[in-house]
């Protein structure tokens, strides 16, 4: 999502009917590298958090069964129920956020040529931009998770795929930094909103010492490697 995009926004594009994750990569990456404003940050930062959370889940899936981790099969099957379901939101979130976004767009397409106009445009803008933050709030709750799960996988998951926590960990940082960056974007359209103190205070929690969770999970992969 943008802040304030001036004319930008009337100009936008309906976006067409057809679910984002249903397309293929190639079909996905096209759409993102076209003239459409949407799908756009928001989606990506929603797109790359499911990566983070689908290789979890295969590291998961590479620990269980495997008689050697038998002592923590049981919290792995847990951290796989919470990492799917983590991927399920994250993939939801791709799809919100775009809808999102065109809620908004509609808003500053609204005509403008008297007073009355005028409110109803702010109004609508205003309603949308709380949505445009909600929705790219979540998928950084979303990706703090999946980044929670990262820690503990990087303990007591497989030593032998723990690159791809590792992996899973730079992305799920990346994600949450990008999805909060769109949050952060949208919170002056609807100051005064009770949801904006909300949000914010939400939004420092989620990045508060991620930087150093980050060097934790390095040296603990590093150490088991």
């Amino acid at each position: 999502m943008a802040g304030d995009p001036g004319q930008a926004w009337e100009t936008i594009p309906r976006m067409p009917d057809e679910s984002l994750v249903d397309l293929s990569v190639a079909e996905f990456l096209e759409r993102l590298a076209s003239g459409s404003p949407a799908p756009g940050g928001g989606s990506a930062a929603a797109l790359t958090g499911a990566l983070a959370a689908s290789l979890n889940s295969m590291v998961c899936n590479l620990t269980l069964g495997k008689d050697e981790f038998g002592d923590v099969a049981s919290e792995i099957q847990r951290l796989l129920d919470e990492s799917e379901a983590a991927r399920a939101a994250l993939e939801f979130g791709v799809e919100a956020d775009a809808a999102a976004f065109e809620k908004v767009a509609r808003a500053y397409k609204m005509p403008r040529a008297s007073e009355t106009q005028r409110q109803a445009r702010r109004a609508a803008i205003r309603r949308g931009s709380v949505g445009a933050a909600r929705a790219p709030l979540e998928v950084a709750q979303m990706c703090a998770r999946t980044l929670d799960l990262c820690s503990r996988l990087a303990e007591i998951a497989n030593p032998r795929v723990l690159t791809d926590v590792v992996v899973a960990a730079y992305l799920a940082r990346s994600a949450l930094r990008s999805a909060a960056a769109n949050v952060a974007v949208n919170l002056p359209a609807f100051e005064g909103d009770p949801f904006w103190k909300v949000a914010k205070g939400e939004l420092a929690h989620l990045l508060e010492g991620r930087d150093a969770q980050l060097d934790v999970i390095l040296a603990r992969v590093s150490h088991r490697a």
